[in-house]
């Protein structure tokens, strides 16, 4: 019998209309666990980069975390994986809500969609029932009109739908796989590659059981790991936001295409979010099996008019900074509607920047726009603009393949004032923190505000008696303490390496980061790994989380590289080498010199050379044979 996972696999041919169901080996799962770590493992064994993204053999691998579905509380994170149109690397996407938990109780450990149907289908999972569904009469409606006429036609208001918008349908690089209102797979056109596969929905019920090895202890565990969850809820409820935020873009909001100076109302945006949620918030709402209950859904009258979404994380200001606009209506508006039509919040905010910026500055023309005149914080262009970019519409098709693509296009100077990571365009923050900077460059999907960058912000704004608390709950060594500082580059890629199995872990098992960010957060990577073991029956310390998130670091690194990554990728945009900031509390200008100092340092820690690729010897110690054959037989010196 199987615990902690099921031990049973379903892959949809949408070619060939198959549906087939495996016996996975248990090796798969004391390998790579779940999550991410299994889905990469999935993608590395059948996408070369010979594979176009839009091509059939291009899959989308839908993985739960191993604790997914059980009483861990927290544990509600899937993983969407597939090879990215936007970056040509992986796309990975962590999701949460309560997709997860049904594919478990359906009874699957992970689904994979491969091929390309002749028709529009959607996919309906009930347990053992499987089928493709004709799904000609969805296309065309938005994410939440999807989801509620699956619900109509099928008779149950309770199953758990997975979906694209229009921007999927017609493959726009920054499309969304959306889930309920405010959960999503959003970055690198993930959704596009949905739609490519000509799959509108992923419709599922589950009933059954996951057993676990331990019951009693792993309740016992589970019961003592919510006793300790109340600070974090209080620390980011929806009614306490606005001051977090508030502190964060004074601290290091970018406003506009990525500058500094921010528009009217700073000095007051935790006061407005605070009367936008007494004004407006209906209920808090959580994903599957989470206390904390991070998010709030709006609606009321005038001037909203509808339920809103659930607000969570950076949403709560993107289109507010990056269209310079202190009006979280406005803001929340954008936001629903880019849930609703399936777009990436980010990187449609940051296009939309970036094309009235390049208004402002005379690269673009009213010829170039559609006629629209271009202006910061104006509502009704934002608007337009979004339906514009969802649509593949005039105007908005050049931005359709994401900001690098626009840039290189448009010329004229463009190439200089585009900011993206990897070409996946960034959030709305500024990046001279040197932390926050090396973890950003090294992230594998682009540029990705989470997990250990949030944990940077936290150290670099905390005082300093609150960081040596945190010392001495055993959350971050002592020998790092004096590293926790922004004043040199000295120990920073100590830092990101220090955390990496941490969320890593969190990602294999499905925990939300919010368990593990904030100050004293109990989730410790002792406590994930405990947790594991229980369920599971394996033993499993904290001693093998670490080899197996180290293992899943690697073959995601090795993935990237041999779709063409190196060490020339790993940075942030020029900006932040060329300009200093306008506030010595923002940093100050990164040194390219000292900046590669620290990058060799955090390959050294991890076992590259100095293109950042895995050496020979840290691939056969982590038991990835198959990867460092894969590299030498394409001649990538490692």
């Amino acid at each position: 019998m199987a615990y902690g996972w099921i031990g049973k696999s379903l892959e949809v041919n949408l070619s060939e209309g198959k549906v087939e169901r495996y016996a996975v080996d248990e090796e798969l799962f004391d390998t790579y666990l779940g999550g991410k770590g299994i889905a990469a493992k999935i993608l590395w064994d059948r996408v070369p980069p010979e594979v176009d993204p839009f091509s059939p053999d291009n899959i989308l691998v839908f993985a739960p975390g191993l604790l997914a579905g059980t009483l861990a509380p927290g544990a509600a994170k899937g993983t969407v994986v597939s090879r990215s149109p936007l970056t040509g690397n992986i796309s990975r996407s962590a999701m949460g809500g309560h997709w997860s938990a049904e594919l478990k109780n359906a009874g699957y450990d992970f689904l994979v969609i491969s091929g390309k149907s002749p028709t529009l289908v959607y996919l309906w999972i009930n347990d053992d029932t499987i089928e493709l569904r004709d799904a000609s009469h969805l296309w065309g409606q938005d994410t939440y009109k999807t989801q509620e006429s699956i619900r109509k036609e099928l008779g149950n208001p309770s199953v758990q739908i997975i979906c694209i918008g229009t921007p999927g349908e017609k493959k726009v690089f920054s499309a969304a796989i959306q889930h309920g209102m405010e959960s999503s797979a959003s970055r690198g056109g993930i959704g596009a590659v949905m739609g490519d596969k000509r799959l509108k929905a992923v419709a599922i019920h589950g009933t059954k059981d996951i057993n676990i090895a331990e019951k009693a202890k792993f309740i016992e565990s589970c019961s003592g790991l919510l006793e300790k969850l109340e600070p974090i809820k209080q620390s980011i409820a929806v009614d306490n936001v606005g001051m977090f935020f508030q502190h964060h873009l004074a601290a290091m909001g970018a406003f506009g295409n990525f500058g500094e100076d921010p528009p009217p109302g700073l000095e007051t945006v935790g006061e407005a979010i605070a009367n936008f949620s007494r004004k407006f918030k209906v209920r808090e709402r959580s994903c599957f099996n989470c206390p904390i209950a991070c998010k709030g859904v709006f609606s009321g009258d005038d001037p909203v008019g509808e339920e809103l979404m659930t607000f969570k994380c950076e949403s709560w200001v993107t289109f507010a900074s990056l269209c310079k606009k202190f009006d979280f209506v406005f803001n929340a508006k954008c936001a629903s509607l880019c849930n609703r039509l399936g777009l990436d919040v980010h990187s449609t905010a940051a296009a939309i920047a970036f094309s009235i910026d390049l208004y402002e500055k005379g690269i673009l023309s009213k010829t170039d726009t559609d006629g629209l005149d271009l202006k910061w914080g104006d509502e009704a262009v934002v608007y337009t603009l979004i339906n514009k970019i969802a649509n593949r519409e005039g105007f908005g098709t050049l931005f359709a393949n994401g900001v690098y693509e626009a840039a290189r296009k448009i010329g004229r100077g463009a190439e200089n004032l585009v900011h993206h990571v990897k070409k996946l365009e960034m959030g709305h923050y500024q990046v001279y923190r040197k932390l926050l900077a090396l973890e950003i460059a090294l992230s594998d999907t682009g540029c990705m505000f989470k997990a250990a960058s949030a944990q940077a912000i936290f150290f670099m704004d905390a005082p300093r008696l609150l960081v040596e608390a945190h010392v001495q709950q055993g959350l971050l060594p002592e020998e790092l303490l004096n590293y926790i500082n922004d004043v040199d580059y000295r120990g920073k890629a100590k830092i990101v390496e220090f955390y990496e199995p941490l969320f890593n872990a969190a990602d294999m098992l499905g925990f939300c980061v919010y368990m593990i960010i904030f100050p004293f957060a109990p989730l410790t990577l002792s406590i994930q790994a405990s947790l594991a073991s229980l369920a599971t029956g394996r033993n499993i310390d904290q001693e093998k989380l670490t080899r197996i998130s180290e293992r899943v670091t690697n073959l995601v690194r090795a993935y990237n590289v041999r779709c063409g990554s190196r060490r020339e990728d790993d940075t942030v945009p020029e900006k932040y080498f060329r300009e200093a900031p306008s506030s010595p509390k923002r940093g100050e200008k990164l040194d390219h010199g000292k900046f590669d100092e620290m990058l060799d340092e955090a390959y050294a820690l991890r076992g590259w050379n100095k293109e950042g690729i895995p050496t020979q010897e840290k691939l056969d110690g982590l038991g990835l044979h198959y990867v460092r054959e894969d590299l030498q037989k394409r001649g990538i010196r490692i």
